[in-house]
């Protein structure tokens, strides 16, 4: 998302650590059920495609996790409160410190999160957000505390800064998940479509076919806009794309790449993306028993061969109500079109 936004540092320390993953959510399960993680989507906007701009995205994923992102010196920071703490304080202040007008704080044991108030001339003030400064001289409020924010109005000497207590890093929300009975094989998530019957299949290949039609369920539901350019930053991921258009979603071979890496059919999720061209060679030629991608050099969309019928998945309304990618009710016609599929599926 910085990236999107032009050439602005990102700052992220913890970058490659990997973090912990929240429980999912629990729910009544019949025992002959198997349970499958969907793999989890950043985006912007909502479940209707609402639009969100970037640097709202960001504050939404940092708050989920209870860390913070900032603007600090050119740079975007995104960083847990433990490791902000980490640093140097860069202040050291009490009551008596030139320029400080007050210290007023509120410890309230029934408050989540302790906060505390200084009033201080804002020319002497070098704290900026995320910074650490410890306070002296006014008892329990004593100790490390992170810059919050800071407010000053135009013509006022002095400024308000607001400093919160470090708080503990929070596990990152779990993936959703998708029920499948593997006595029926038939998928229940019921996003976007019927279910998917996949017969004759080895366990393998069943689990790759389920994976990939519970992501394309997934894109259905979030009603993403169609965005020339969308998901190529990454597979399965959407993103803003280029040109005129705008908000974040999939374009054609960014929505197929995304349901195919899903599945680890021939991409994979954070990998490269294709282009519809590029995807007239994927995999075998001809239909798939279960799964057909259809390609030329101009667009791509996918079939889903189903005990309920053919299923279309592709961008463009034919019959679901938007451009975006998701299952329309009517079929692509398929002359001029690549068929191709994945080995045994």
């Amino acid at each position: 998302m910085v990236r999107e936004s032009g050439r602005i540092p990102f700052v992220c320390p913890e970058l490659h650590q990997a973090q912990k993953i929240g429980p999912a959510e629990s729910g009544t399960v019949d025992t002959r059920d198997v349970v499958r993680a969907l793999p989890f989507q950043f985006r912007r906007g909502g479940t209707e495609g609402e639009r969100e701009d970037t640097w709202a995205a960001l504050q939404r994923l940092a708050e989920e996790v209870n860390w913070r992102c900032f603007c600090s010196a050119g740079a975007i920071w995104f960083i847990s409160e433990p490791e902000l703490l980490k640093a140097k304080p860069r202040l050291i202040l009490t009551e008596s410190s030139p320029g400080v007008r007050s210290i007023d704080f509120d410890l309230d044991a029934g408050k989540p999160i302790a906060e505390a108030r200084v009033v201080c001339r804002a020319r002497r003030w070098v704290g900026a957000p995320g910074a650490v400064v410890q306070l002296g001289g006014v008892g329990p409020a004593n100790g490390k505390w992170l810059v919050s924010s800071l407010r000053r109005g135009l013509f006022d000497a002095d400024a308000e800064i607001t400093l919160k207590r470090p708080g503990k890093k929070l596990a990152e929300p779990a993936a959703e998940t998708a029920t499948v009975d593997p006595i029926s094989k038939q998928s229940r998530i019921g996003k976007g479509g019927a279910g998917a019957s996949f017969d004759d299949l080895d366990q393998t290949h069943e689990d790759a076919l389920s994976r990939a039609y519970a992501a394309a369920q997934d894109i259905h539901a979030h009603r993403y806009p169609y965005v020339w350019g969308g998901g190529h930053g990454s597979a399965g991921t959407p993103s803003g794309g280029t040109g005129r258009d705008r908000g974040t979603g999939y374009d054609c071979s960014g929505s197929s790449c995304a349901v195919l890496a899903a599945g680890g059919l021939g991409y994979r999720l954070g990998g490269p993306v294709d282009v519809s061209g590029t995807m007239m060679s994927w995999g075998e030629a001809g239909r798939g028993k279960h799964l057909t991608v259809y390609a030329n050099s101009q667009h791509v969309f996918l079939v889903f061969h189903t005990a309920a019928g053919d299923q279309h998945f592709g961008t463009g309304d034919w019959g679901k109500g938007w451009n975006g990618a998701g299952f329309n009710p009517s079929m692509h016609p398929t002359s001029r079109f690549v068929a191709r599929h994945w080995p045994l599926t």
